[in-house]
């Protein structure tokens, strides 16, 4: 019996993108992922290492997009700060 390939979620297009889904989503190894992508070992950790820093260009606005406005103003919360103290 073959044993069916699962299929990725999300885009893999982006090589990072692809080498962080196959580690994390298919749990293969770095060694399997650098054979798979035709790059060295240390490129595929470089990529993992990129891909998880939540200040790069993977992740600059793409999430909490939304922000909840502030119901009251700095003077109110002020003025709540001063009658807890």
């Amino acid at each position: 019996m073959k044993k069916r390939k699962k299929r990725l979620k999300g885009k893999a297009d982006d090589p990072v993108e692809t080498a962080f889904l196959l580690r994390y989503q298919q749990k293969w190894t770095v060694g399997a992922i650098a054979g798979h992508l035709a790059v060295n070992r240390k490129t595929i950790f470089r990529w993992l290492r990129l891909y998880a820093d939540k200040s790069s260009r993977y992740w600059v606005g793409t999430r909490f997009k939304k922000t909840r406005p502030r119901i009251y103003g700095a003077e109110t919360r002020d003025l709540v700060k001063q009658l807890k103290d």
